[in-house]
């Protein structure tokens, strides 16, 4: 298994560190748990702007109702007429 180091917030290893207690795990093995689906979900992506997105929307905090409103917003102002 390959080691890469990330630095991250203090919140967020304290977060990691929480769910590790409760169950009964390393910080390590929560941490691969709520990172392989965001490695598998942006496999299929080249990677760029619309990948950045992808993740930015999946990761915690999750966006409010009113972000998501501000982004397809954004989207469509972006995207070209049809």
């Amino acid at each position: 298994m390959a080691t890469v180091k990330i630095d991250m917030p203090d919140e967020l290893v304290r977060r990691l560190e929480g769910i590790a207690t409760r169950e009964r795990k390393t910080v390590q093995q929560p941490a691969h748990n709520q990172l392989r689906p965001f490695a598998e979900a942006g496999a299929g992506y080249p990677p760029g702007p619309p990948a950045a997105v992808l993740r930015a929307a999946q990761a915690p905090p999750q966006a409010s109702a009113a972000d998501l409103d501000d982004l397809d917003a954004a989207i469509a102002y972006a995207l070209p007429s049809q």
